[in-house]
């Protein structure tokens, strides 16, 4: 190899690491979830990635929080599904479901004593 191009490859080799250009790949984006409205005593988010339903309880009260979802019509027939956090306080029950691809989903959360229903959240809605 001629001299002044052995030069120029070890000038090249010669470079500092910090010089050279850092290709970064781009940022692991995070699920996206749909969430009701936040109470005190909780709220429920849907995840259309994973089909989760997510029912957060958030309220010391002796009470538990359901999340409760359903589907438009698939052939004739609404997929309806419920999700129960009777874990306490501070806990996150996650149910993962199988739910009809793009369909819309509505949801929303219950607080509850035993069986008896005592307030509701909104419904929001997003797609699968």
């Amino acid at each position: 190899m001629p001299s002044k191009i052995r030069q120029h490859v070890l000038a090249m080799l010669a470079v500092p690491v910090a010089a050279l250009p850092v290709i970064l790949a781009p940022p692991a984006q995070a699920s996206i979830r749909y969430c009701t409205d936040p109470h005190t005593w909780g709220r429920v988010c849907f995840q259309p990635d994973g089909e989760i339903l997510y029912v957060e309880d958030n309220e010391a009260d002796g009470h538990h929080v359901r999340g409760f979802a359903w589907s438009e019509s698939v052939e004739g027939t609404p997929a309806t599904y419920e999700c129960k956090n009777t874990k306490g306080a501070g806990t996150v029950r996650e149910c993962n479901f199988s739910w009809p691809e793009r369909h819309r989903i509505y949801f929303f959360a219950a607080l509850y004593e035993g069986d008896k229903r005592l307030a509701s959240s909104d419904s929001k809605s997003a797609y699968a």
